[in-house]
C-alpha cells in the first residue's frame, strides 16, 4: 500500500520551527564542551570584561581594561547582554566551577548560533514557506563550514551571512530603504559587510536610478552613524566610525593571515612573515598593492554593470556577488581563512534561482564549495589551537599547499557553477523562444482556418 500525505502550510511551519528550535538547543549544548583558546579566550572573553566595565568608553584610547576592541559596537554590546546574570562565568572562564565554565562557553557562542538559526528562518520566510524552502533553510543551518565557524570557533560570520542575505532579498523585492538599513546594521556587526556596499549600490543604481540609490545610501549611512553616535559623543570624536573602520582594515600587519588565497600560494613557502609595509616592487609596498587590487576589483565591477546597463552583458546580482566576493578573498591580502564565507550568501541565492530539475548537480556544487571553505577553516584552526607543526618552515609549506589546493579548486568550482547557471538560462531562453514560435504557429493556423470557413 502506497502512503501519500499532503502537508498544509501550517503543518510545514510547525515542523520547521520545531526543528529549528531543537537545533538551537542542540548547538548551544554542544558548544559548551568546546572550551577552546583561539579567539574566545584571547579576544571574546576579554571584550566582555571591557564592555561590562565601561560600555560607552570601550573605544576610549585611555581605557585599558581587557583587550582593545577592533569590531563595530553591535557585536560587543550583544556579547555583554549576558554580563548581568552570568558575569562570574563570562569573565572568569578559568573558574574551578565546571558549570560556570560550561555556561561561559555556551553564552559566548550564543549570538553566533542564534544568527545561524536565523539564516534558516530567513530562507524559509522569503522563499514560500513550503517543503522546498524548509529543506533549503535547514541545509544552510547545517552547512558544515558555518556550523564549525559558530559552534567550535565561536565566530560571528553567521551574522555577516544573515544581514547580507536579508539585504539582498529585500533589494530583490524592491525594498531599497529597508535593504540599506539592514546593510547598515550589518556594518555595525562586522566591518567586512562594507565589501558588499559597492555591489548593492551598483544593483540599485541599475534597477532604480540615482534618486533611490542616494536614498538608500542616506538611510544606510544614517543607520551606521546612529549606532556609533553614543561612542562618538563619549569620546568627543565624531569621526570615530571612520577612524575605527580604517584602523580595522589596517589592523593586521601581516600580508598572510591564514586565508588560503593567491598570496598564500605564492609566498608562504619562502617567506612566511611578510609585513604589509614591506616593499613589493621598488618603493611600492604590499599595502599599496592591496589597495590597488581592491580598486581594480571595484573598477571591473563598475565596468560589468555598465556593460549590463548597455545590454552588452547579461548576469544577475547573485553571479556578480559570487565572482566579486571570491575575487576579494582570493586576490587581496590580510584575509583570514573564515572570510571565504562571505561568498556563501551569493552561492546560496544563486542556488535558489535554479529549477528543481537541476537540483542534484546544483546541490553537489554548492556542497563542494562549503566543504572547501571548511577545509580552509579547520586546518588553520587546528594549527592555531594545537600548534601541529613544530617549525615555521613546516607551517609555511602547509599553508602554501593549502592555498594551492583552495585556489585551484575554488576556480574550478566557480567556473563549473557559473557554466551550469549559464546553460540553464540558455535552455530556458530557448524553451521560451520555442514556446513563442509554437504559439505564433497555432495562431496562424487558427486565422487560416477562420478565413477558410468564411470563404
Amino acid at each position: 500500500m502506497k502512503l501519500t500525505a499532503t502537508w498544509s502550510k501550517k503543518q510545514i511551519c510547525i515542523v520547521f520551527y520545531s526543528i529549528l528550535f531543537s537545533l538551537l538547543l542542540t548547538f548551544l549544548m554542544i558548544s559548551g564542551f568546546f572550551q577552546t583558546k583561539v579567539d574566545l579566550q584571547w579576544t571574546n572573553f576579554q571584550w566582555v570584561h571591557r564592555v561590562g566595565t565601561n560600555l560607552w568608553g570601550m573605544y576610549a584610547p585611555h581605557f585599558h581594561v581587557g583587550k582593545r576592541i577592533d569590531y563595530p559596537p553591535l557585536y560587543p554590546i550583544l556579547l555583554s547582554t549576558l554580563q548581568g546574570w552570568l558575569r562570574p562565568g563570562l569573565v572568569w572562564y578559568t573558574s574551578s566551577n565546571a558549570w560556570f565554565v560550561f555556561l561561559a562557553y555556551v553564552s559566548i557562542r550564543f549570538w553566533p548560533i542564534v544568527f545561524q538559526i536565523a539564516n534558516g528562518w530567513l530562507i524559509f520566510r522569503f522563499c514560500g514557506q513550503n517543503l522546498r524552502a524548509a529543506a533549503l533553510g535547514l541545509a544552510l543551518v547545517l552547512l558544515p563550514a558555518l556550523t564549525f565557524n559558530t559552534i567550535i570557533w565561536g565566530q560571528i560570520d553567521s551574522a555577516l551571512i544573515f544581514f547580507t542575505l536579508a539585504a539582498a532579498l529585500l533589494l530583490k523585492h524592491d525594498k531599497v530603504r529597508f535593504s540599506a538599513i539592514l546593510l547598515g546594521l550589518g556594518c555595525l556587526m562586522k566591518f567586512q559587510v562594507l565589501y558588499f556596499v559597492p555591489l548593492f549600490i551598483a544593483e540599485t543604481w541599475l534597477k532604480h536610478g540615482w534618486r533611490r540609490t542616494l536614498d538608500g545610501v542616506f538611510y544606510g549611512f544614517l543607520t551606521i552613524y546612529v549606532g556609533w553616535f553614543p561612542f562618538s559623543l563619549y569620546n568627543f570624536d565624531f569621526l570615530l566610525p571612520f577612524t575605527m573602520t580604517f584602523k580595522a582594515f589596517g589592523e593586521y600587519s601581516h600580508l598572510l593571515m591564514g586565508g588560503f588565497n593567491v598570496w598564500g600560494a605564492s609566498f608562504y613557502g619562502r617567506q612566511p612573515n611578510i609585513q604589509m609595509n614591506q616593499t613589493f616592487f621598488g618603493t611600492f609596498t604590499y599595502n599599496q598593492a592591496n589597495l590597488l587590487l581592491i580598486a581594480l576589483i571595484l573598477f571591473f565591477l563598475g565596468v560589468a554593470y555598465w556593460l549590463r546597463q548597455q545590454k552588452l552583458m547579461t548576469f544577475d546580482m547573485w553571479s556578480a556577488g559570487l565572482i566579486y566576493t571570491l575575487a576579494i578573498f582570493m586576490l587581496t591580502g590580510a584575509q583570514h581563512e573564515r572570510y571565504q564565507l562571505i561568498m556563501m550568501p551569493f552561492l546560496f541565492l544563486l542556488l535558489l534561482t535554479k529549477s528543481t530539475t537541476h537540483w542534484v548537480g546544483d546541490w553537489v556544487r554548492w556542497q563542494c564549495f562549503g566543504l572547501l571553505i571548511l577545509f580552509n577553516e579547520f586546518t588553520v584552526w587546528i594549527q592555531l589551537e594545537y600548534h601541529v607543526f613544530g617549525s615555521a618552515k613546516q607551517a609555511a609549506q602547509f599553508y602554501q599547499w593549502g592555498s594551492l589546493i583552495n585556489v585551484s579548486l575554488s576556480l574550478i568550482l566557480l567556473l563549473w557553477f557559473l557554466w551550469a547557471h549559464y546553460r540553464q538560462h540558455v535552455l530556458i531562453a530557448n524553451s521560451e523562444s520555442t514556446a513563442g514560435q509554437l504559439k505564433r504557429m497555432v495562431t496562424r493556423l487558427k486565422m487560416w482556418w477562420v478565413r477558410k470557413n468564411k470563404g
